[in-house]
């Protein structure tokens, strides 16, 4: 197998032992652990450990015989148990980090206020935007340099369906959409 999958495998939080274990079931199917000890090249002392960690993980199953025999699961399935797992424990972080930090920026915020905010690229724009409107009373006043009517057709939807019709809203733009 080439390194790229390797390396890939690596980036979804198989160690290097882990993905030539599972590289090597996909390759051969079902093996004892001293198969894929060998096969695999890992220290017999380490491959039950490793293999325990691939059927948490959900990579592996194990057929629970003796000798037990070791099975990769679809790569599909895998990596949807991966994905699921790296979702519900970035969310635990976030949810974590956001009840610990909110209140350190909350007491920032009451001691500067800025009424002029310069922002480059959509990915600052939009969730700006966002926030304003949300917490905006009255009215807003947006100033756009040169702009695309394709980014003017998407925003005023957006903006007047996240503005709920409340809010007084003013566009600033130059002459040159292109």
């Amino acid at each position: 197998m080439n390194e790229r999958i390797r390396h890939l495998l690596r980036k979804v939080g198989l160690t290097e032992y882990e993905a030539e274990a599972y590289l090597l079931l996909l390759e051969k199917g079902a093996l004892t652990a001293k198969q894929i000890s060998y096969g695999a090249q890992i220290p017999y002392s380490k491959v039950y450990q490793i293999l325990n960690s691939l059927e948490k993980k959900g990579w592996v199953e194990v057929a629970r015989k003796r000798p037990s025999k070791y099975f990769p699961k679809s790569p599909e399935t895998a990596l949807m148990i991966t994905r699921k797992a790296l979702e519900n424990e970035w969310m635990q972080v976030e949810a974590a980090l956001i009840e610990d930090l909110s209140p350190l920026y909350e007491k920032l915020k009451t001691q500067e206020k800025y009424d002029i905010w310069i922002l480059r690229g959509l990915t600052n724009i939009f969730p700006k935007f966002k926030e304003m409107i949300k917490k905006c009373r009255k009215e807003i006043l947006i100033a756009l340099p040169s702009v695309k009517e394709e980014l003017l057709t998407e925003l005023y939807p957006v903006l007047g369906s996240l503005s709920n019709g409340r809010l007084k809203m003013r566009f600033l733009v130059s002459s040159q959409i292109s």
